[in-house]
């Protein structure tokens, strides 16, 4: 009896028919095509790599995997975020934003408790960097030059800071 072979077929062949029919009914839409397509890539390596990691046997094969099971999680989480928050009214396009930071921070917590750190700082803080220039990007767009002139150098000073952060201090 392999009821979860059974069920994780049909899930995947649920998700690739969904993709597919997304992909068709957007064809007309590159940026939406490249969304599904990459969204449907990561789903299948976040199930690939969270079945290595319950198969992994030594702390180091479970290490790694479960570094890039964070890495896809923090992917997913960024492009569901930059296709919702434009949807939304402004505050909570900012709470959508807030709390894709936040899942990624804990995310990376929870991961580089057991992991390389340096690596996955180094990670996290090209990862954060990006996240935080596309939210500046699309708040900067909805505000007065000098308010997102603030916006760019609130930024700019969370980028140096991180890295600080990150690399510079003990």
């Amino acid at each position: 009896m392999d009821r979860h072979g059974t069920l994780t077929k049909l899930g995947f062949g649920a998700l690739t028919c969904n993709s597919v029919l997304a992909i068709y009914r957007s064809r007309g839409d590159p940026s939406a095509v490249a969304f599904v397509a990459a969204a449907y890539a990561a789903i299948v390596l976040l199930f690939y790599f969270l079945r290595r990691f319950e198969l992994a046997g030594r702390d180091q094969d479970r290490r790694r995997t479960k570094v890039a099971v964070w890495l896809l999680t923090t992917l997913l989480t960024v492009l569901f975020a930059s296709r919702v928050a434009p949807l939304m009214p402004t505050i909570v396009g900012f709470g959508v934003w807030f709390m894709a930071a936040g899942t990624t921070v804990a995310g990376f917590k929870r991961a580089g408790q057991a992991a390389d750190r340096g690596r996955i700082k180094a990670v996290v803080w090209v990862l954060m960097t990006i996240l935080m220039a596309m939210f500046a990007g699309k708040v900067a767009l909805l505000m007065p030059p000098l308010i997102a002139v603030l916006v760019w150098f609130m930024s700019t000073a969370t980028f140096a800071g991180g890295f600080w952060a990150f690399f510079l201090s003990r």
